[in-house]
């Protein structure tokens, strides 16, 4: 994954931008918690968020490896189911 090397005139790393992304979408996750409190407190909202964790982790994984790492698992399964 290729990142730009400066963030508003600073000098960026590709760690860096790594632990920016992360803590963005901690952040995030974090800023939902807060609007969605009460719809947390039931069975559907809980799966919501749950749903948005794995969403977030996914694409989390999808930076970090520089691949889409959910269609070569879906890719590695079925060849291993049929072969």
């Amino acid at each position: 994954m290729r990142f730009p090397p400066y963030l508003f005139g600073l000098p960026m790393t590709v760690g860096i931008w790594y632990v920016i992304i992360v803590l963005a979408g901690l952040f995030i996750f974090w800023i939902l918690t807060k609007i969605f409190k009460t719809i947390a407190k039931d069975f559907a909202g809980g799966l919501v968020i749950f749903a948005l964790i794995i969403i977030f982790i996914l694409v989390t994984v999808n930076l970090v490896s520089g691949a889409n790492a959910l269609t070569s698992n879906v890719d590695t399964w079925f060849n291993q189911l049929f072969h």
